[in-house]
C-alpha cells in the first residue's frame, strides 16, 4: 500500500517506557491512514488500547516500520476499517486487537511478527483469507473464532497457520 505517512498532528501520542511514542488516539479525518515511523523525533513503537476502536473514519491503516506492538482492543469493533497493513517491525498483535472489526477484509502481516494473542481477529466476518508468517512463534486461542466460516488461513509447512486453522475450524492452505 504505497502512500505518504499521515501528518503527526493527526495522532495523539504519549512517550513510552521504551523511549518511543505510543499512539493513544487518532484525531484526523482521512480514510487512508499511515502511522509515521516517528513523531516529534521519537520512533512510534506502539498502538495503544482502543486507539482506533469504534472509529468511523479510517478504511485503510498502514503501520510505520517502527511499530512493534498493537495492544489489546486497538481496533476492536471498528466499523469502517477494511485494510490493515503491518509495518516491517510489528512483533505482537495483542488480545482482541481486531475483535469484531466487522468491515476488515484484507490483512497483510509481516515476516518478523512473533505473537498473535487470544481472539485477535475474532468476529471479523468479512475476512476471507490471511497468510500467517513463518516467524509467528506464539499463538493464542480462538484467534479467528466467530468470524467468516469460509476463511482460508495460508502458511508454509513451517508456520503455525495449520495449528490456527485446525483450532478455529477453518480451511488451511499450504503455500511455498
Amino acid at each position: 500500500m504505497a502512500m505518504q505517512p499521515s501528518p503527526a498532528e493527526d495522532f495523539n501520542v504519549q512517550k513510552n517506557q521504551e523511549g518511543g511514542q505510543t499512539v493513544t488516539g487518532y484525531v484526523g479525518k482521512a480514510e487512508m491512514v499511515y502511522v509515521p515511523d516517528e513523531i516529534d523525533g521519537l520512533p512510534v513503537t506502539e498502538i495503544s488500547e482502543y486507539t482506533f476502536a469504534n472509529d468511523q473514519t479510517p478504511k485503510a491503516i498502514r503501520l510505520g516500520d517502527n511499530v512493534k506492538s498493537v495492544m489489546f482492543g486497538s481496533f476492536e469493533t471498528n466499523k469502517t476499517l477494511e485494510i490493515f497493513v503491518a509495518g516491517k517491525g510489528l512483533e505482537v498483535i495483542a488480545d482482541s486487537a481486531f475483535l469484531q472489526a466487522e468491515a476488515l477484509k484484507d490483512v497483510r502481516l509481516n515476516e518478523g511478527l512473533k505473537e498473535i494473542d487470544d481472539f485477535a481477529f475474532a468476529g471479523t466476518e468479512n475476512l476471507k483469507e490471511i497468510t500467517i508468517p513463518n516467524s509467528v512463534e506464539k499463538i493464542g486461542t480462538a484467534i479467528f473464532h466467530f468470524g467468516n466460516e469460509s476463511l482460508v488461513i495460508k502458511g508454509t509447512a513451517q508456520s503455525k497457520a495449520k495449528d490456527i486453522a485446525e483450532y478455529d475450524e477453518v480451511t488451511y492452505e499450504e503455500i511455498n
